[in-house]
């Protein structure tokens, strides 16, 4: 028996690394569902691989040039490699190259070539899905401005050149200040640019004083995936508890990423259900139609509701689905520009509250507007006494996204909630000052930060301001 034990070890250690392997070199092809069953297992291995590296280097045991086969986006060494890719890269961008900036009196952005501009109308040609172009009229009085577009002016970056070497499936875009890298369609790459120009905006306004290098920030990138499978496979190869997510800013990396949520396996499993009931009823109404003695004029309308009322229901979920894009769009665009002005710092990963409760405050259609969803939850939570006490709150170090999504969803409310109140209230000198500080020395959060610290540098009690922030989300 004691020689059977450590011959079943072997065994097992040796079926483990087929399996790890397996996973992560995919020396086969597999099918979907063993290629989700073996996503943790991936992940796991990618992420201690990063981690005994690392260590290795530091020890002098390992070039540094071996970090570059475990980083997130790989450093491009050889020459050629780098021409190829540049030359790629300015062929894309070439392909998806437009003239002018079309702004309209309802907010909305248009990018294309004018092609004829009367009295009464403009004329543009709109690049659409691949590599098709669809020309529309506008009426005059309904545009603001057009502008020429510059989007190209700047040569390939470094970072772009790093990203179409880690997907080069993707497809790059210029918006402004954003590269774009997806391999969807180009109305939805377009929409995400535009929340992420509005939010830069809003940001810069309520913001730019304070921070006045962010004007100046480094251009932001985006990698938006068509396909559900395509980034989580991404998400889990940084980090397991990502696994879950709907979108991430990868520090590390500096890159903002998330899917079409229509592309997901929750939506297209909700419009197959749709797809089979709208087939069920009009099975239903033949069949009941084809019966002898029956009103066919009221036995369609009672069926031409149900259809109407099925309809409806999946517009709401559909316009569900699409507040929930533009929520992730604008919150993990958020995180990018906190970055970009130095307040948030790897360094400061565990002051989990002060990076969603900044991220949440951004992620409304109008910048800083009050959240009435978050709001409502943290309301309710006040009245029953399920909310995290301030103390606890401001001194916690674990991350405020777990696997109670109840929990974690409330802890996201209270972050919105109390930067709303310090940021609109009489406390936002202290708190802009508090900022400030933490933009020039971010290891002070994550050394120094504690409940009397933070009470300090708002110039209070905490037991004053907890119930004065209560107080104030009550009157909003």
């Amino acid at each position: 028996m004691k020689k059977i034990i450590p011959i079943l070890l072997i065994v097992l250690l040796i079926a483990s690394a087929i399996v790890v392997w397996i996973a992560v070199a995919e020396p086969f092809p597999m099918s979907e569902t063993m290629h989700s069953r073996l996503r943790p297992v991936r992940s796991a291995a990618l992420k201690a691989r990063r981690i005994i590296t690392g260590t290795l280097v530091e020890k002098g045991l390992l070039p540094e040039s071996a970090l570059q086969e475990t980083d997130v986006l790989p450093a491009v060494v050889e020459e050629e490699e780098r021409k190829d890719l540049v030359h790629d890269l300015s062929m894309e961008l070439a392909k998806a190259e437009y003239k002018h900036i079309v702004e309209f009196t309802d907010g909305r952005v248009v990018r294309g070539d004018v092609v004829s501009d009367t009295e009464d109308y403009v004329a543009i040609k709109e690049k659409v899905a691949g590599a098709g172009f669809i020309t529309s009229r506008f009426p005059k009085n309904q545009i603001v401005r057009i502008s020429e577009a510059d989007q190209n002016e700047q040569p390939i970056t470094e970072k772009e050149i790093a990203i179409k070497n880690r997907f080069p499936e993707l497809f790059l875009y210029r918006f402004g200040e954003y590269s774009f890298f997806s391999d969807g369609g180009y109305y939805f790459v377009e929409s995400s640019a535009e929340r992420l120009t509005r939010l830069r905006k809003g940001f810069m306004e309520e913001f730019g004083e304070l921070f006045p290098h962010a004007a100046k920030m480094d251009r932001s990138y985006v990698v938006v995936f068509h396909h559900e499978d395509e980034y989580l496979d991404f998400a889990a190869g940084l980090d397991a508890h990502l696994e879950n997510s709907l979108g991430f800013y990868a520090a590390d990396a500096e890159i903002l990423a998330f899917y079409d949520l229509f592309e997901g396996d929750e939506w297209k499993g909700q419009d197959s259900i749709f797809s089979d009931l709208k087939a069920q009823l009009k099975d239903q109404k033949d069949a009941v139609l084809a019966e002898e003695g029956i009103d066919e004029d009221k036995t369609s309308k009672a069926f031409s509701a149900a259809q109407g009322n099925l309809a409806a229901s999946r517009a709401r979920q559909m316009s569900s689905v699409k507040q929930e894009i533009m929520r992730i769009t604008l919150h993990e665009g958020a995180h990018q520009l906190w970055y970009a002005t130095g307040v948030h710092d790897n360094r400061m990963g565990s002051v989990h509250w002060l990076a969603e409760g900044l991220a949440t405050y951004c992620e409304t259609p109008r910048f800083g507007e009050v959240n009435r969803e978050r709001l409502d939850v943290l309301r309710e939570a006040f009245e029953k006494g399920t909310y995290e006490p301030l103390e606890w709150f401001v001194s916690n170090r674990k991350p405020l996204l777990s696997s109670d999504r109840e929990k974690s969803h409330l802890l996201y409310c209270e972050a919105w909630g109390l930067v709303y109140f310090l940021e609109n209230s009489h406390y936002r000198e202290s708190f802009r000052n508090w900022l400030s500080r933490l933009a020039v020395d971010p290891q002070y959060a994550s050394k120094e930060l504690t409940a009397e610290s933070f009470a300090e540098a708002m110039q209070t009690s905490l037991d004053f301001l907890e119930q004065e922030w209560k107080n104030y989300m009550y009157r909003l």
